[in-house]
């Protein structure tokens, strides 16, 4: 599960357990930020991408990633990608409990489109920004 391709495939969740691949990503991105090695980190809560939902609450997590986030001086990502990329499963930006963890603690907050083709530039840039002004 260590090198499980969660944004790939829809097909790759197939059988997985995605209460761990949750667990895990998370853990992963706690350590990602404790490591002092990034100035941010790019679209926080990607895992959504194909609409899979742990049975728990991410409030846990979310509070964790917006307290490492602001101990280590981080910005996060305000992302369209997904939502370009999945428009049926993954909505516009962060999810909307992390966007306000993330306010709350005072968290630089870019906004990108993850454009991958010059005409994904800019995508959805004003929803994410207003998305940002309303948590």
């Amino acid at each position: 599960m260590e090198d499980f391709a969660f944004d790939h495939k829809a097909g790759h969740w197939d059988g997985m357990d995605v209460d761990r691949i949750y667990q895990r990503y998370f853990e992963t991105s706690l350590e990602l930020i404790q490591s002092g090695i990034y100035d941010g980190i790019a679209h926080p809560d990607c895992i959504k991408l194909f609409g899979h939902t742990p049975t728990f609450s991410l409030d846990g997590y979310y509070e964790a990633m917006a307290q490492a986030l602001s101990g280590q001086n981080m910005y996060a990502e305000q992302s369209s990608g997904i939502n370009r990329r999945c428009p049926d499963t993954a909505e516009v930006g962060m999810n909307k409990d992390l966007l306000r963890c993330m306010k709350k603690h005072n968290i630089k907050i870019i906004t990108v489109s993850d454009a991958h083709c010059p005409e994904d530039v800019g995508w959805k840039i004003p929803e994410l920004n207003r998305l940002i002004a309303e948590a």
